[in-house]
């Protein structure tokens, strides 16, 4: 297609990015079980790729 421009940025993307993903998921789940709520939003309210708590939920 005309309207498509190929580039070499693909941050973030390497080898090991599912497993690391996944690894991420469930130590966030297990935290959520874990932590108490203060502590799970302290962890969690400044992580890189813009992960927020809006109105106590983690996205």
């Amino acid at each position: 297609h005309k309207n498509i421009h190929l580039s070499s940025h693909i941050a973030g993307v390497y080898e090991d990015i599912d497993q690391v993903i996944i690894e991420h998921e469930l130590n966030t789940i297990k935290d959520f079980f874990e932590l108490e709520e203060d502590k799970f939003k302290k962890k969690y309210e400044r992580l890189l790729l813009k992960n927020k708590i809006i109105n106590d939920i983690l996205i």
